[in-house]
């Protein structure tokens, strides 16, 4: 934090504390403190002019918060319907700040989408195909503060998908993931392939 002071006679000192410490002594301005813990921190200050008038103490509040928040990532894939899909479970706490209602879907650091979550933990259901595989799938959330946390997995890692489809199903599913596309256009441009 920076702190200037300013008087007609001249400013003596500037005093200041934190959390109810010991109080600190500056004669040069601007007066620069650092404040490095998380949490909420009460800061104390008050300056005195050459001729010793004190103004009040003033007071203002500071919420550090410089740690990640904290994530888990399960996931599952399941048949319904005749079609395979996966399904993401996110989960993301931070007690200083708080979390961002926001979560960034990324597929091989290209962005997919970005979802509003209402609560956590957040469900995400894809359809799924032997080409994600071949793919990192990467969830991005942040906290209140701006920091980030990120939850990766490999395609390769998921081993639930049956190999063993009919070409009719596999066509049928194709036709369907295809149509899904359409609201992945990023997703499209990067995997720039045909699945039949």
């Amino acid at each position: 934090m920076t702190f200037w002071a300013y008087d007609n006679s001249c400013v003596y000192a500037t005093y200041c504390r934190i959390n109810g410490g010991e109080w600190k002594t500056y004669h040069d301005w601007p007066a620069v403190f650092v404040i490095s813990e998380d949490g909420e921190h009460m800061i104390e200050f008050y300056s005195i002019d050459n001729v010793g008038n004190k103004e009040d103490i003033k007071t203002s509040y500071r919420n550090i918060d410089k740690t990640p928040p904290e994530t888990s990532l399960e996931w599952e894939v399941f048949k319904e319907d005749w079609k395979w899909h996966i399904r993401f479970i996110l989960n993301a706490t931070d007690e200083t700040s708080g979390m961002d209602n926001w979560v960034e879907f990324y597929i091989n650091d290209a962005l997919q989408d970005e979802f509003e979550v209402l609560h956590w933990p957040f469900e995400f259901i894809i359809p799924w195909c032997r080409v994600f595989k071949t793919v990192t799938f990467k969830f991005v959330v942040h906290d209140m503060a701006g920091n980030s946390a990120i939850e990766l997995v490999n395609g390769s890692d998921i081993k639930s998908y049956s190999s063993s489809q009919s070409s009719s199903t596999q066509q049928t599913q194709n036709i369907w993931f295809l149509r899904w596309f359409d609201r992945f256009p990023l997703l499209s441009r990067l995997l720039g392939w045909f699945i039949w």
